[in-house]
């Protein structure tokens, strides 16, 4: 026959912090003296002397991505949920030396909705209309400069995606020169 030996101390390590926290009660109830309910990154010293939380070290969660180790708050997985939740953009068109398209506008949409009533084409299309009158509205060294364009495009159908679709999808601008 197998003699309980009662353990000196209890480190609960799985679930959610309350779930952590009433591990600890039940170690007390059932006679344990030393409990600690640690957070994710503390360090605990089980010995010598009393149990404690002694430091903090990194810690969170990893990905293998594209055989690569990156962190949840990198910045693909950050913009793969936000695309996944609120779709992509993509816009393109041609300018010339003085500014003006010189192409057709053309807009594609990854991920967001379209019905009978309101067809994703149409959207888009309107979406390009929107995109002709932001270039318009451009005036001197704006219409000269693809950052100050890319952004004058993206903040318009990011508003205009807001009002159609109730998201602000990922837009991305292609401005091509002749």
């Amino acid at each position: 026959m197998y003699d309980w030996v009662r353990p000196r101390i209890a480190v609960p390590t799985h679930g959610m912090r309350r779930h952590l926290m009433e591990h600890a009660n039940l170690a007390r109830d059932m006679g344990v003296p030393e409990t600690v309910t640690p957070r994710n990154g503390d360090l605990v010293r089980l010995a010598p002397g009393p149990a404690q939380i002694i430091d903090e070290v990194p810690s969170g969660r990893l990905y293998v991505d594209g055989g690569m180790l990156v962190t949840e708050a990198g910045e693909a997985i950050r913009e793969r949920r936000h695309a996944s939740s609120n779709g992509v953009l993509v816009v393109s068109f041609v300018l010339d030396k003085g500014g003006r398209i010189v192409s057709d506008i053309d807009v594609r949409g990854i991920g967001l909705p379209g019905d009978e009533g309101t067809p994703l084409g149409d959207a888009l299309d309107g979406l390009a209309e929107r995109v002709e009158d932001v270039v318009r509205g451009l005036k001197g060294e704006a219409l000269q400069d693809e950052l100050v364009v890319e952004q004058a495009v993206a903040r318009a159908l990011k508003k205009a995606s807001q009002q159609i679709w109730d998201r602000r999808p990922i837009v991305e601008t292609i401005v091509l020169r002749l």
